[in-house]
């Protein structure tokens, strides 16, 4: 009497699943970690952008009244400022960098158009300082910052 036949796979079955399987595994580890790169150079990014802005914040927000006007402060950041927003904006997704942009062109407008002036007088100092705040903290929302009072 014969013994009965097993049904046995071939050994490349297994092989070939196991090929497959680590394949799957490579890709997946692959894109996961492409993901978290780029996670990890927005939030560079946003460093490196609040960093460039954070001077003139302190400088606003130093003394309870400013000797020099808001204008003449911006003049000694805003080169930092327009270099860091042109580095910045390349990290955005492009419905947030046309949005990042007109604020961007909105606050170095009213920059060059002299809308930070107090033209000496102290009572609008403390008015035309928020002015630039505001512009600057608005920008700094789209690096995840917010206004902290």
């Amino acid at each position: 009497m014969s013994q009965p036949q097993q049904i046995a796979e071939p050994f490349w079955y297994k092989l070939l699943f196991l090929i497959v399987g680590a394949l799957i595994g490579a890709v997946a580890t692959y894109f996961g970690a492409v993901l978290i790169a780029k996670k990890n150079r927005r939030l560079d990014a946003n460093a490196v952008f609040y960093e460039a802005f954070r001077k003139a914040i302190r400088d606003f927000q130093s003394r309870a009244n400013p000797p020099t006007e808001p204008q003449h402060t911006l003049s000694y950041h805003i080169e930092d400022h327009r270099a860091a927003a042109y580095r910045f904006r390349f990290f955005l997704k492009k419905a947030e960098r046309q949005r990042f942009m007109a604020a961007w062109e909105k606050y170095y407008q009213d920059y060059q158009n002299n809308k930070f002036a107090d033209n000496g007088e102290q009572e609008k100092r403390r008015e035309k300082i928020q002015l630039a705040l505001d512009h600057i903290y608005n920008l700094l929302t789209f690096a995840g910052y917010e206004k902290i009072d």
